[in-house]
Formats: structure tokens, sequence, C-alpha cells
């Protein structure tokens, strides 16, 4: 039946994330070896940006962005807050909200289809950016 077929379409999607951040985290991981990403503390990050003219990236998504933000930052989400309902999104929603939604308030978020043709409009593809996230994992 449908409860059946929303359990194995959130499971599916379940293993598939799992995946994809594993993928995610390798990739990370190559890329702060190879020194193509730095990772700054926010003390750091605070003192690069006024020591030099490298722009601010605040990639969190809008309930975060609402608690603190920072004068002059450029603000693109690679996630937002999913407001939006269909059919398609119920096994994921489900998932997150069985995944632990219900229990500490934190809202389903999507993916940001236009994260990157946004953040090419406003930098350079070989700007160095300085990319600002709640706790370093984006």
């Amino acid at each position: 039946g449908i409860k059946l077929q929303v359990a194995k379409e959130g499971k599916e999607y379940e293993v598939k994330q799992m995946r994809d951040m594993a993928a995610a985290r390798r990739r990370w991981e190559s890329m702060v070896r190879n020194g193509k990403v730095k990772v700054l503390t926010p003390r750091e990050a605070g003192y690069v940006i006024q020591l030099s003219d490298k722009p601010l990236l605040d990639v969190r998504p809008s309930n975060e962005r609402s608690k603190a933000w920072v004068r002059g930052s450029t603000w693109i989400p690679i996630f937002d807050v999913d407001n939006g309902f269909d059919l398609a999104a119920l096994p994921r929603k489900a998932t997150e909200f069985v995944m632990g939604g219900w229990w500490s308030g934190i809202p389903t978020l999507s993916f940001n289809p236009d994260f990157v043709s946004r953040v090419e409009e406003k930098f350079a593809r070989d700007a160095e950016l300085i990319v600002a996230c709640q706790k370093g994992l984006r």
C-alpha cells in the first residue's frame, strides 16, 4: 500500500543521501589536502575580511541567517527552508521528520538549484571567497 511505498522511497532517499554525503566528504578532504580550501576559525576569517578585499559568501539557510548576519556579506543559501508541499517530496519530508525534525524543530531544507548560477553571476570563477556557514559542514 501507500505506507509501504512511502517507507521504501524514504529508505532509498536515506541511502542515496548517505552516499552523496560520503562522496562530498571525500571531495572536501581532497580540496583541503591540496590547499584549494583553507579552514578558518571565525576569528581568523574576521581578520582576513578586515585585512584583505576577499568577499564573504554566506551560504546558510534563511532560518540561520535571520539569527545573525555580517554587514557587507553576500547571502546565497546552498539549502533553504522548504515550505512547499508536493507528492514527490512527501517521502523525503517524512524521512526527515522521523529522523529528528519532529523533536529538534529543525525545518526541512531543500537544495537551492540556483546556487551555482547565482554565485557565478556575483563572483569571478577564480575569485577567492570566504564562505561562512553555521558549523563549517557546508
